[in-house]
């Protein structure tokens, strides 16, 4: 897994924060295509940039985030081996998970709210109660944990790495079955009978019940599921395109492009209607899921975007990075 520090970037030929409105504007300051998307899938066209404003910086790298279901707040995995839980109303960093001895890499937040899941590079997953952030400690991967994923129900937890995907029951920790694949990234269907899994060996959904791969898809990396779970967003292999698949026969619906590096987030608004993905270019891009037009460009420090949340209100989401900003679509 790619690591990223603060330490000696430079600054970024942009500063998120500056006010900077208007296809023309925008178009004349940033070169290459910044704005555009590109492709015969991707309708070209300029759009807009979108000014953050600052969460909270927390001092460290966030490479993940999962948004509480009351949206209040948002656990953010760092460069540490902390994590953090950070209110979003005023960035205030609320509590602090500690106990892992390495990086944290991956954060997931259970469908009741009642408690929050962290993967390290230590080789531990560890399941935290939201109410007194006591942890539990699962062992059994033997490399880094870069992915850990809820069932909807709540009851079942998915935790991937490089070495393997495993499966666990929340009640008491124990293991309950393992998927033989890396994994970068984990989603639940709605249903919770398959997981996709996106990793550095490929992209497959995979049947929960006896850890049967359904079907391979050409994709890699980052995975994230429609809210319907009808469609399946991934970065495409071989390549920094992103790809949307439908679920139901594996079909690839169209494929949106204008990254310039690796895509290592992605996030579809609760409505269903827009994706946004965050990339090592810097850049997150917010698209048009019905038509695959590219809608907004937020350019981010040079650190890219470390895991995107969105809000209910399907306007609002939340980047990591460098640091914690918060977007507003029109």
């Amino acid at each position: 897994m790619k690591k990223r520090t603060k330490a000696g970037r430079q600054v970024g030929m942009l500063d998120r924060r500056a006010v900077l409105r208007g296809a023309a504007g925008a178009a004349g300051l940033l070169a290459g295509g910044w704005l555009g998307g590109g492709g015969a899938s991707s309708p070209v066209a300029a759009a807009e940039l979108l000014e953050g404003t600052l969460v909270s910086d927390l001092g460290e790298v966030v490479y993940d985030l999962a948004l509480t279901p009351d949206a209040m707040a948002v656990i953010a995995a760092t460069i540490s081996p902390e994590a953090y839980v950070v209110q979003l109303s005023d960035g205030a960093t609320i509590a602090e998970l500690r106990g892992h001895s390495d990086d944290v890499n991956g954060v997931a937040v259970s469908p009741d709210g009642m408690l929050f899941a962290t993967g390290s590079d230590d080789t531990t997953v560890r399941i935290w109660r939201r109410d007194n952030l006591s942890a539990r400690v699962l062992r059994g991967h033997r490399n880094g944990v870069y992915a850990v994923a809820f069932s909807p129900d709540s009851t079942l937890l998915a935790s991937g790495g490089e070495d393997n995907v495993r499966l666990w029951r929340v009640s008491d920790g124990m293991p309950v079955g393992m998927i033989p694949t890396d994994a970068r990234r984990l989603a639940f269907t709605p249903d919770g009978g398959t997981v996709a899994v996106g990793g550095f060996a490929g992209l497959g959904l995979w049947r929960v019940a006896d850890r049967t791969k359904v079907r391979d898809l050409d994709g890699e990396r980052t995975v994230a599921l429609s809210p319907n779970g009808q469609l399946l967003a991934a970065q495409e292999a071989g390549g920094y395109a992103v790809g949307l698949w439908r679920v139901a026969d594996g079909a690839k619906v169209r494929t949106l492009k204008g990254h310039r590096n690796s895509v290592d987030s992605i996030a579809f608004t609760p409505n269903g209607q827009t994706l946004i993905t965050g990339s090592d270019d810097n850049s997150t891009r917010v698209w048009n899921v019905n038509d695959g037009k590219l809608l907004f460009v937020a350019i981010d420090d040079q650190l890219g975007a470390g895991g995107v949340v969105a809000l209910p209100d399907s306007k609002t989401f939340i980047t990591g990075g460098g640091e914690m900003y918060r977007y507003m679509l029109p």
